[in-house]
């Protein structure tokens, strides 16, 4: 699973696997729009939400989406957290977080 973060020239910023580039589109499956969460943590840090990319397409589940290239600004890798929190909203499941574990 190629998971990646889209900014588009709307200011939206996706995650979704990319399936394949084509001349004029990007062809992505499981798009889930990423936006700050409006709860803030105490500490100040930033914290993000995971929410499907459009209302009309809330089962987003191995259907295949085309963006134009020409709505596409950049393409990145996502980081580890938010591509944790992607993986359970697709999957259902938990994703924990990697790390060390002491005792």
């Amino acid at each position: 699973m190629d998971i990646k973060m889209i900014k588009l020239i709307t200011s939206e910023e996706l995650i979704c696997e990319i399936v394949r580039i084509e001349k004029d589109k990007f062809v992505v499956k499981n798009p889930f729009a990423v936006a700050p969460s409006l709860d803030t943590p105490y500490d100040g840090s930033r914290r993000l939400s995971v929410f499907p990319w459009s209302l009309a397409i809330l089962d987003v589940s191995d259907t295949e989406y085309e963006i134009s290239s020409h709505a596409v600004i950049m393409v990145t890798d996502a980081p580890e957290q938010i591509a944790n929190s992607y993986r359970s909203k697709i999957s259902g499941l938990a994703v924990p977080n990697t790390g060390i574990i002491t005792g």
